[in-house]
């Protein structure tokens, strides 16, 4: 039960860390759009506060126009990105993600506090530890799964499963070269 366990561990660690990639590209998107938004709303604001300050009226035509349409276009461009980020429900899908990502990391410290139970259980309390994974503790992984994986869409799980791969094998290869040089700067202790 305690190998079952980890097996389930590793699997919704490994889903919850695809969608935690996901989500930071999701909140990269959401921001740059807000941030943009931020700035042209910004620069309208710097525009309409020239516009008050300078006679319009005797200007350059080309002057009249800039004052004139740019305001509108800032103004319909600010409405775009916002229809978008509605169009979209970036604000939702990220509030989604954080929920299945905080119920798998809940679940993940049931499952391992679970684990520690049974290592130290005798054959009766094995056999409540035994009840309360049936009954509880694995319709709760069954659930925080189902979240996770509702989430991700194939195309999710081959981008992101790939960059994860990536940053394991850079990571073994990092703490490969440290081990070594630990067994030289020992060796060369012991010398």
């Amino acid at each position: 039960l305690i190998d079952r366990l980890q097996n389930k561990i590793k699997s919704i660690n490994d889903t919850k860390v695809i969608t935690e990639m996901k989500q930071s590209s999701y909140k990269k998107l959401f921001d740059a759009f807000n941030i943009l938004i931020l700035l042209l709303s910004t620069l309208l604001t710097i525009i309409e506060a020239i516009k008050n300050d300078v006679d319009v009226e005797r200007t350059t035509e080309s002057k009249k126009q800039f004052f004139k349409l740019t305001p509108i276009v800032i103004s319909t461009t600010i409405g775009f990105i916002t229809a978008i980020i509605k169009f979209k429900r970036f604000q939702e899908k990220l509030e989604t993600n954080t929920k299945a990502i905080e119920k798998s990391t809940f679940t993940t410290f049931r499952m391992k506090k679970l684990q520690e139970d049974l290592y130290f259980a005798n054959e009766e309390k094995f056999l409540k530890l035994k009840e309360i994974y049936k009954e509880e503790i694995f319709p709760l992984y069954n659930q925080a799964q189902g979240d996770l994986e509702s989430i991700l869409q194939f195309k999710d799980l081959i981008k992101y499963s790939a960059i994860k791969k990536r940053l394991e094998n850079k990571g073994n290869k990092t703490l490969l070269q440290l081990h070594n040089k630990e067994v030289e700067f020992n060796k060369n202790l012991y010398d």
